[in-house]
């Protein structure tokens, strides 16, 4: 997942950590409100209503939770909690300075904390318009400072503690009225003027029905609620009507299930079916989608039931936000693996059953790292936005474009008429990238390679994600800019691939590398100038050569461990030939990966650890890794000469080194590809080659290696051409450190071995 991802992760987290902190933070009241039920005013204690508010908030979020609340008819002080939040809080009369500010000023939460204070969020508890307390969330200026979530979070925390004071307050009503004639208040509903002044204090939609289920009383935030227009209204205000029935009613009309839902709750907790119903309904006035978290309880005294209507719209956009947000991509808006991981799996379940064709399309922008490096990473995200732009207008509406990471995109395909659809489906995304993007005013071209997969009886979404990328592979063997499907053939390289990569770290950490040495040889006299490094693994008693598992180390990363463990392997055995008296120069093959990430240091540390100068040591880089940035390359070149090191280019005269720069690499040596070798003896164009090469590093006083020497009339065409030194399978093929090793070759031995063939 990328940092984006993480951050939406994070953020759905914290969401619901808050939402799961607001209903514990209910359920404690309710415990307190069954708890207190038979007490009388004077012992109905709001401390403990704060207490178990800030403890619950503390447990659930971390943040520390103060408060304060007062008596609704003396206005004394009855509850106040003062939290510590930790090193660099605030002390105690600052913090009853913040509470009394929010009492004051209303609502805030702090963004930048000054004077090593926590961040802040405040929020008042009302009841009709009037403060009755403050409740604040802080914590020190170690933590990440609290955000507008956090205030709306302190804002649903207060009119909790408001819904819990004034329903404790309208239960003590309750019990005076009762008191002083509770036959009378059921009788004639003298209480109906003092509930319905407490209803219309309270935040929150509040509406109690009688034991028949019609509506007794309402509070105004119902009645100006922006959910309700005047039909609806009509509706609700009938009272010879069952509000439950009045809910189905307008479920129908406005083919809204959870207005169902909520009518059949409301039945089930007025004639005993449930003890409570809580659940979330909707509504859509005006075509923007309204959400309320809604309570039903039993009204103890009388009968009927109690309603209650919490506003959570902005929570549930938040909660939707933050879950797009750790589905999709934040720069393209794409699905991202999540999501597409989900969909793939619920794509192949439909596939199995309907036995539909499915396909994946794996697609890799072509040298994209080079736009980022050169124009900077923000052309770089517009021109993926842009890509993103053009592929999707040539998808079916019913695929699924994803980014699966990087400049790395996957297409899925459903219900495809063949499988060869899926091939044409991959070249119109080809096609399309065909005309250049128009980006940061310039126009720029974006070619792609693309891998597609068909979907076998059985195959599970990773399996089909390898199968496409194997294909991917493929196609960018062949070229780039091309795409390539999946087959047997794929199946078998991407097994062999899988088998590499799975036993190749092992082999790394074991004892199955090993080093097979060739020698240099001079020419004419034969004299042996040195030994070629050649990396061998001997896997399950089989000996591979680097051409069956270098590439695949390199996908994985794993080249510069490779390096540096060859490195060190190939100065242990200088050491040990040294201790032996056989003083042979060991040269070793360089990557461009060892080279850009600290081969000079590596070099040193390896001479030291084994006690060799730099005579012991030879380093072998082909030109073309020397000119992916000629600037590292001369800078690292020379620190290695300076050490004594010999450096030798590498098949030289297949890259595009200039005079200019092999002058400025001031190498020791020029080793001749074997492309030009092979033909010398019997090609004129490459024997002109060769000459020029040999010419060339003769008159820079370089020397001249040639590789690849099979056969006596290369060798002496070679030594005609003035050629210094040769290495082949005719001088001596790679043997392990342990072989014979003679100090001269005697080539005339070679001669009359060819002649006896």
């Amino acid at each position: 997942m990328g940092w984006a991802d993480d951050d939406a992760v994070d953020d759905l987290r914290r969401a619901l950590r808050r939402e799961q902190t607001l209903e514990a933070v209910a359920d404690a009241l309710e415990r307190l409100q069954r708890e207190e039920a038979g007490l009388p005013r004077d012992d109905m204690s709001l401390p403990r209503a704060a207490d178990a508010v800030a403890d619950v908030v503390r447990e659930g979020t971390g943040a520390a939770c103060s408060l304060l609340l007062r008596d609704e008819e003396s206005h004394e002080l009855q509850a106040v909690v003062l939290a510590d939040a930790g090193p660099g809080a605030q002390r105690a009369e600052e913090l009853v300075g913040l509470l009394r500010r929010a009492a004051a000023d209303g609502d805030f939460v702090t963004t930048a904390p000054a004077g090593g204070h926590p961040h802040v969020a405040a929020a008042r508890v009302l009841l009709s318009g009037i403060c009755r307390g403050v409740l604040v969330l802080h914590h020190d200026h170690g933590r990440p400072p609290l955000t507008e979530a956090d205030l709306r979070l302190a804002r649903a925390l207060a009119d909790r503690l408001a819904l819990y004071v004034a329903a404790t307050e309208l239960r003590v009503a309750r019990r005076r009225s009762l008191e002083r004639d509770r036959d009378a208040v059921v009788r004639r509903g003298q209480s109906a003027p003092r509930l319905a002044e407490v209803l219309d204090a309270l935040p929150v939609q509040l509406v109690t029905l009688d034991a028949d289920g019609r509506i007794e009383l309402v509070n105004r935030a119902i009645v100006h609620s922006p959910a309700a227009t005047a039909r609806q209204m009509e509706l609700l205000q009938r009272h010879d009507r069952r509000y439950a029935d009045a809910l189905r009613t307008l479920g129908k009309l406005t083919r809204n299930p959870t207005l169902t839902g909520f009518a059949d709750g409301i039945d089930a907790v007025r004639l005993g079916r449930a003890p409570r119903y809580e659940a979330d309904v909707h509504a859509e006035p005006d075509g923007t989608q309204l959400w309320w978290h809604v309570i039903v309880v039993p009204h103890e005294a009388g009968g009927g039931v109690i309603i209650t209507h919490d506003d959570v719209t902005e929570r549930r956009r938040a909660q939707a936000e933050a879950s797009h947000r750790a589905t999709h991509d934040a720069l393209t808006g794409l699905p991202n693996r999540t999501l597409l991981s989900d969909r793939l799996e619920h794509a192949l379940a439909r596939a199995a059953r309907h036995r539909g064709v499915l396909a994946v399309v794996f697609i890799d922008l072509d040298h994209f790292k080079l736009t980022n490096d050169t124009h900077g990473h923000g052309v770089g995200d517009e021109l993926l936005v842009q890509v993103v732009r053009r592929l999707s207008s040539v998808v079916r509406p019913e695929d699924t474009l994803a980014r699966f990471g990087g400049d790395e995109f996957v297409l899925l395909c459903e219900d495809l008429d063949a499988p060869e659809q899926a091939e044409r489906l991959a070249g119109r995304l080809l096609r399309a990238l065909d005309e250049p993007l128009l980006v940061a005013g310039r126009a720029m071209r974006q070619g792609a390679s693309m891998g597609v997969a068909i979907a076998t009886p059985g195959v599970d979404a990773s399996t089909l994600l390898a199968e496409a990328d194997a294909a991917l592979f493929e196609a960018k063997e062949r070229g780039r800019g091309r795409l390539a499907t999946f087959d047997e053939g794929s199946r078998r390289e991407s097994l062999r691939r899988l088998d590499v990569v799975q036993s190749l770290q092992e082999a790394l950490a074991g004892d199955e590398l090993e080093l097979h040495f060739q020698p240099i040889v001079a020419l004419p006299a034969g004299g042996l100038v040195g030994v070629e490094s050649l990396l061998r693994w001997r896997r399950g008693g089989v000996l591979l050569g680097p051409g069956e598992f270098l590439d695949v180390a390199e996908s994985l990363g794993l080249t510069l461990p490779i390096g540096r463990w060859v490195l060190r392997a190939a100065c242990a055995q200088a050491a040990a030939w040294r201790g032996r008296d056989e003083r042979r120069r060991i040269f070793v093959n360089v990557s461009s990966a060892h080279l850009a990430m600290g081969l000079e240091d590596d070099v040193r540390g390896a001479l030291d650890e084994f006690g060799l100068d730099g005579g012991a040591l030879g380093v072998e880089i082909t030109e073309t890794t020397l000119m992916r940035d000629p600037a590292v390359s001369i800078r690292c070149l020379h620190h290695l000469r300076d050490l004594g090191v010999t450096v030798e280019v590498d098949d030289f005269g297949t890259g595009y080194s200039s005079l200019a720069y092999l002058k400025a690499l001031e190498p020791q040596s020029l080793k001749i590809d074997r492309t030009f070798v092979a033909g010398v003896h019997r090609d004129e164009r490459d024997r002109r080659i060769v000459q020029a090469v040999i010419s060339l590093a003769s008159s820079l006083g370089i020397h001249s290696t040639a590789e690849g020497i099979e056969s006596v009339e290369q060798l002496d065409t070679l030594i005609e051409l003035g050629c210094d030194a040769a290495q082949g399978y005719l001088l001596q093929r790679p043997a392990p450190a342990g072989a014979s090793w003679p100090t001269t070759i005697d080539l005339r031995r070679l001669h009359e071995g060819a002649d006896r063939t």
